[in-house]
């Protein structure tokens, strides 16, 4: 079900982003204004239209969206790499015994392993939660926001 749920949401946002470009660029040809239509990207032709209305509002939002999106990136690759040379290890060297001698070091370690662990994981979660915010607030208040100031501007 939440699989389905997801697929309707970019759906929705996907169909959303379509009509804000066709608003862009209506209203680029309606007042003739000197800023190039662009065709497939929604978020440039935004950043295009608030630099010819002197404001950043959208740029800012973006800004911050991609500053969460690599934060939790570089965690999850750092995750992922650890998780890759671990198995390798173990599936090359099986004498070794990585993950026994990892399980007994955590074990020996309890609380920094836990506390670092937990860090870890809480930190997915809220970068996350964070990262779903922003994006909810890009194409929503933030982008309201910027539309306000380029119509501010274009009526001038």
């Amino acid at each position: 079900m939440n699989v389905l749920g997801q697929l309707g949401s970019a759906i929705q946002n996907s169909l959303f982003i379509q009509s804000e470009l066709k608003k862009a660029h209506a209203l680029i040809q309606k007042h003739d204004l000197p800023v190039e239509q662009v065709e497939d990207d929604f978020h440039q032709q935004i950043i295009l239209l608030e630099q010819y209305a002197g404001t950043r509002i959208f740029q800012q939002g973006l800004a911050r969206y991609k500053v969460i999106n690599a934060m939790l990136l570089i965690i999850s690759v750092i995750i992922l790499l650890a998780a890759g040379i671990v198995a390798a290890v173990e599936y090359l060297q099986p004498e070794r015994d990585l993950m026994q001698v990892l399980a007994n070091a955590m074990f020996d370690h309890w609380v920094p392993s836990i506390t670092i662990l937990s860090v870890v994981f809480v930190g997915v979660i809220v970068l996350a939660i964070v990262r779903n915010i922003y994006a909810g607030r890009l194409h929503t208040r933030v982008l309201d926001r910027a539309w306000q100031a380029i119509f501010h501007h274009v009526d001038k």
